[in-house]
């Protein structure tokens, strides 16, 4: 989010003297890419008015429904207040509606987190490669410096991890 939001803004740029237009497309192309996953994969829309602190505050509203071939765009979810048949939001049904979301999301994380070129595809997988290549020669290796810096937090003994 820090890199996004320097990229964005060209605070960056202008701290370290480099081109704030380059920073500033550099950082659309990654809100690019992330509005695209979250939109395509996260529910994005459906869930931007959403509360919930965790992942996993629903899971009580959850029947457990198998959801292969549930179909998310038609559900309800999110229909216009005018119809008598809209979901009530923030009641049973919403919630339950709300929780098969939540739980997809974690399903989609849980299968992919090691293998994001599987869930994006080949061509936007390759764009997400060249991104982070000319974000990392434009910032001076930025991705490669906060990826040591976690990975030495992770090995270090006194600290207390959660996942």
């Amino acid at each position: 989010i820090i890199i996004l939001h320097s990229l964005l803004t060209g605070s960056y740029a202008q701290r370290d003297q480099k081109d704030p237009q380059t920073a500033m497309n550099l950082g659309l192309r990654m809100e690019e890419i992330i509005y695209n996953l979250a939109d395509t994969h996260l529910f994005f829309n459906d869930l931007e008015e959403c509360d919930q602190v965790h992942i996993d505050d629903t899971s009580s509203d959850d029947n457990g429904q198998e959801l292969n071939n549930y179909n998310f765009s038609t559900d309800g979810f999110n229909s216009p207040s005018s119809n008598v048949n809209t979901t009530v939001r923030g009641g049973v049904d919403w919630m339950r509606k709300l929780a098969f979301r939540y739980r997809r999301i974690k399903d989609i994380y849980n299968n992919y987190r090691t293998d994001i070129q599987s869930l994006l595809g080949q061509q936007k997988y390759e764009e997400l490669l060249q991104l982070r290549l000319d974000i990392e020669t434009f910032t001076g290796s930025w991705f490669t410096l906060a990826s040591k810096a976690l990975n030495i937090i992770k090995q270090s003994s006194n600290v207390l991890l959660y996942y």
